[in-house]
């Protein structure tokens, strides 16, 4: 690595999502191989599904391709993607791989890396936010801005996927937004520009990083924001709010970090299992309700009128909630294809 008087923008992190190994293909694939700079990738991967993303970039590059251990020291000219439900974090000379708690419902997650090469690198770094749904990555895009590094946006209206390069765009300038045709020629540029003097770091983003690595009290979470009635969805813990301009994101205090968009999207799939298995319970109660009132030594008592009641009753609360559910589905397929990707 440069010494401090010879910076140069030799940290490179990208983010990305749904549509994002063609879109990460097309932009690793215009780099040169004898590049002066260090890649680290994160794309929102299932914790169960394989990670093909480095056999992918490997046939498009001669840049080194490798999915790192925890306290790997990394080298220039390669390429570092994060394992699936791990975080990646870049410190100084090496990776941390950790399983902390989930940002934006997703690990690995795009803002945990930003925040880290941020604050281990500052005016060093270049952040690069690709195409995916909801808006992780935005928030770690600001924090690369507000230590002195460079920010690059795709244009949206390429994007396969716009939501998170719209986020992005709602909440900051960034130096450039590109093309994925201009993006890889781009970072070949600036790779070899000087870095500006690094600037301190933020308390609020050194605070977040830690988070990441498994290090969060309610005190952290107290400096962070303002405590608010909610509650997290991963854990059932309480909620602070932490507002920066017209932009709100939440943590609880053992770390779970989402937008307001995410936190809508878990608490959408929360309604969705409660509603099943209250489904699951009115049927299976409207079927005892019907053996009794059929079973009944007396048709015509009250008793059985009762139970003949309730399971009409029933049957009215199943028809209520059938009719909830679909609409339910049609917003989880929206916005969590994300997942897949």
């Amino acid at each position: 690595m440069p010494s401090d008087s010879t910076l140069t923008h030799d940290i490179i992190v990208i983010g990305t999502s749904a549509g994002g190994v063609q879109a990460l293909s097309d932009v690793v694939a215009a780099l040169p191989p004898d590049l002066p700079a260090t890649l680290f990738i994160v794309i929102h991967l299932s914790p169960q599904g394989p990670n093909l993303l480095g056999d992918v970039l490997r046939a498009v590059t001669n840049l080194s391709v490798r999915t790192p251990a925890d306290g790997e020291t990394f080298e220039r000219g390669t390429i570092y993607i994060a394992p699936a439900d791990c975080h990646l974090l870049v410190q100084q000379n090496h990776v941390r791989i950790t399983r902390g708690p989930r940002e934006n419902r997703c690990r690995p997650a795009i803002d945990p890396l930003f925040r880290s090469a941020a604050i281990s690198y500052r005016s060093r770094v270049i952040g690069v936010l690709l195409t995916g749904l909801l808006d992780d990555g935005a928030a770690g895009l600001v924090a690369i801005q507000r230590c002195g590094g460079l920010t690059i946006v795709q244009e949206p209206r390429e994007a396969l996927w716009p939501d998170m390069p719209l986020a992005a765009l709602e909440l900051m300038r960034p130096d450039y937004i590109s093309t994925l045709k201009e993006i890889g020629g781009l970072l070949t540029s600036l790779v070899q520009q000087p870095a500006e003097n690094p600037r301190p770091v933020p308390l609020s983003i050194a605070l977040e990083a830690k988070i990441a690595e498994g290090i969060s009290d309610v005190m952290t979470e107290e400096q962070l924001g303002e405590l608010v009635p909610l509650s997290c969805p991963e854990c059932g813990g309480p909620l602070w709010e932490i507002r920066s301009e017209n932009f709100a994101r939440y943590r609880c205090h053992v770390g779970h970090a989402f937008t307001a968009k995410a936190l809508l999207s878990d608490q959408r799939e929360s309604i969705e299992r409660a509603l099943w298995g209250a489904l699951r319970a009115l049927k299976e109660r409207a079927k005892v309700l019907s053996n009794l009132a059929k079973n009944s030594r007396s048709p015509n008592s009250s008793t059985t009128r009762d139970y003949e009641e309730q399971a009409e009753n029933t049957e009215a609360h199943i028809q209520i909630i059938t009719d909830l559910l679909p609409n339910l589905q049609l917003q989880r397929i929206s916005v969590t294809a994300s997942d897949e990707s």
